[in-house]
């Protein structure tokens, strides 16, 4: 399940991801420098948040880990949350 939040797409992790940070779904176009330009980061945090990533072998819906901006995406309190 994915949530869309402020142009990025959020995802609930299959993995845990480290405190502080949220999932996140790579998509056509995407490159660490641009994810970490949209999310005010750099490209060093992202690679610290994921280890063993290869930057330059992203796959269209891979998933990552990014760092949090605000409260975790996806909860959704006695409702079902429903992705368009």
């Amino acid at each position: 399940m994915s949530i869309y939040n402020e142009d990025i797409i959020y995802a609930q992790a299959n993995q845990p991801c480290p405190a502080g940070s949220v999932g996140y779904i790579i998509r056509p176009g995407d490159t660490l420098y641009l994810i970490a330009q949209r999310l005010g980061t750099t490209v060093a945090n992202l690679l610290t948040l994921n280890p063993g990533i290869n930057p330059n072998a992203l796959q269209i819906g891979q998933q990552i880990c990014v760092p949090s901006t605000g409260p975790a995406p996806g909860v959704c309190p006695g409702g079902t949350l429903y992705t368009i």
